[in-house]
């Protein structure tokens, strides 16, 4: 028999199995292989009537399960490396719990009074480049708290106190924790009279005091790098007073925060840097942060801006549904209506957002200029990953004394990558699902005004081929200034019998002509596919029902970013997920992978 016929026995195989995962009331698939009808060359014919083959790249594959819910091992698991060639079957380890308390004052040990907080756990993937695992539960005075998190690895622990008057958020106290067995441990963090104290009053320019405007410091923990939360946020009283506790251990620099977007009337949000409260011998000392004058604000005044966009063939549509964004900022180091923000200096920020509404305009309250000035905003234009036109940044708009009417803002259109789908024996495959994933490099570091750029791509793109096979992905074409690269992934459906492929790093030029924003990728061809077999064992070896079953194929893809070159590194790209339990009874699980070297 030929290898061209195996392949188009297998795919007939696998065309009559139905859906890869099996649910209850699923029908069940034909019986496809027999004495008469055989499989590809070195496939079994099983007693289901399915072919099955060997573990496709058993040693880059890695298997990620996600017990339900109610499990009482509902601990999610990394396994990497199989070294079996014929089951991607597992067993998982036995999840360890901690349990314990949170309690009030950090010398008080056992004895201090137990109060309502949150945990979060925290520990990098076992997926090189995967996303780190994150685990949260609650802690009640009443019943303490529960983690349940796989053994033997060493977790952050980052414990938020509650306050039992108003419920907000205290300032986060680390832990670092090996879990290696069932641990009973309560974590304290410091009482009232262990944290130190800041005090100040806010007034404006004019000498009159603040009232009711939320103040809140930002610190950085020892072991954290970032800034975190380092105080509750409190409101200024009467007379523009405020007093905030932090908890000793954290850097000695803090940043004070005046939360203007969250007060009435509206004003800027002004962030005081290098605030020094050094680590106090007598803990009842308070550090007086004096007299702290904004500067003045005028009253937001309405104003308008049209958005349009051009499109391919050259005419012009609202681009209803934009999400616009207005920044402004003026710092102390170079006075002026709109001075960027410069490291180390007091610096204010107003910021607004709107969407674009069936006029294709928006209408937002911005701070106006003043008679001596116009006031500059920094404009983002965000647009949803089906519109035909492309998102645009650093947009700079001028708004006057009396606001009112906008220069309109104008985009380009996206970028569409167009092509074919066809199965492997050249027949046009369509209700794929293709997903634009965008490409970034995994050591870009990003400034706060940019980070509304980076959401802008990190939402993937969802399209579908067409019954004859082609398909138009809409995507941005530039990230930072530069040219955008996706990777494309290609999700058949589940009757097609065929696996998910990727096609990575497909660069997007930025600077085509509006005209020319049509770019042929030709035709995606999936690899060859190989149905294999899997059982997921419990903790106490009984096969796991309703668990979710996600294959990975770890690519050393990571060859570039979108800004500048990336170092070669694995990334998980996700080959294959079902569920466990024919009918929902067992952990049984069949899917269908690339076969070996494709």
């Amino acid at each position: 028999m030929t290898r061209q016929l195996h392949i188009a026995l297998l795919l007939g195989a696998l065309a009559g199995a139905g859906c890869v995962a099996h649910n209850d009331g699923a029908p069940q698939p034909q019986q496809m292989c027999n004495i008469d009808f055989v499989c590809a060359s070195g496939d079994t014919c099983a007693a289901d009537g399915q072919c099955y083959g060997p573990v496709s790249d058993p040693d880059t594959l890695a298997v990620e399960v996600i017990p339900a819910s109610d499990e009482p091992a509902n601990v999610r698991q990394e396994i990497l490396g199989k070294a079996g060639e014929t089951s991607l079957s597992v067993q998982l380890e036995a999840p360890h719990t901690v349990t314990g308390f949170v309690r009030l004052g950090s010398s008080a040990g056992a004895t201090g009074s137990k109060i309502d907080a949150r945990l979060v756990a925290r520990r990098p993937s076992r997926l090189p480049g995967g996303a780190d695992v994150v685990v949260e539960a609650p802690a009640t005075a009443r019943e303490g708290f529960q983690l349940r998190l796989p053994p033997g690895e060493v977790w952050q622990i980052i414990v938020f106190p509650k306050d039992g008057a108003d419920s907000l958020d205290g300032p986060p106290v680390p832990f670092a924790q090996l879990v290696g067995q069932n641990l009973m441990r309560d974590f304290n963090v410091p009482a009232p009279s262990e944290l130190k104290k800041a005090r100040g009053v806010l007034q404006n320019a004019v000498g009159e005091p603040l009232v009711d405007v939320p103040v809140q410091m930002f610190g950085r923990l020892p072991s954290i790098s970032g800034e975190v939360v380092a105080s509750q946020s409190v409101r200024t009283a009467d007379d523009g007073s405020f007093q905030l506790a932090l908890p000793v251990g954290l850097h000695s620099e803090y940043r004070l925060v005046v939360n203007g977007n969250q007060s009435k009337p509206a004003m800027p949000e002004v962030s005081f840097p290098g605030v020094v409260i050094p680590d106090p011998s007598n803990l009842a000392m308070v550090k007086d942060l004096g007299t702290l004058s904004l500067p003045s604000f005028g009253t937001p005044q309405p104003s308008m801006l049209e958005i349009q966009g051009t499109t391919i063939a050259g005419g012009a549509e609202k681009a209803i549904g934009a999400r616009v964004v207005f920044t402004t900022e003026w710092s102390e180091s170079a006075p002026g209506v709109a001075a960027p923000c410069v490291a180390g200096a007091r610096c204010a920020r107003f910021r607004r957002e709107k969407v674009v509404d069936a006029t294709g305009t928006v209408v937002v309250d911005l701070l106006p200029g003043t008679s001596q000035n116009d006031r500059s905003y920094d404009v983002a234009v965000l647009t949803p990953s089906i519109s035909d036109f492309a998102s645009r940044f650093g947009i700079r708009v001028i708004v006057t004394e009396q606001g009112g009417l906008l220069a309109p803002i104008m985009l380009a259109p996206k970028v569409r990558l167009t092509g074919q789908v066809s199965d492997l024996m050249g027949a046009p495959l369509g209700d794929v699902e293709i997903v634009a994933r965008p490409v970034l490099d995994p050591d870009l570091t990003l400034s706060a005004s940019e980070t509304a750029t980076v959401e802008a791509f990190q939402t993937p793109r969802v399209f579908s081929s067409m019954a004859d096979g082609s398909f138009t992905v809409k995507v941005e074409p530039e990230f930072l200034g530069r040219d955008a690269a996706y990777d494309l992934e290609l999700v058949p459906p589940l009757e097609s019998g065929l696996p998910r492929w990727v096609r990575h790093d497909v660069l997007v030029p930025r600077d085509l002509p509006a005209s020319k924003r049509i770019v042929n990728q030709g035709t995606f061809t999936p690899p060859e596919p190989v149905r294999v077999s899997g059982l997921v064992l419990a903790p106490n070896q009984q096969p796991l029902a309703r668990a979710e079953v996600l294959v990975y194929r770890l690519d050393a893809s990571c060859t570039r970013g979108i800004v500048g070159p990336a170092p070669t590194c694995l990334k998980p790209t996700l080959v294959a997920r079902t569920t466990t339990g024919m009918a929902g009874q067992n952990g049984n699980f069949s899917v269908v992978l690339p076969r070996a070297g494709l």
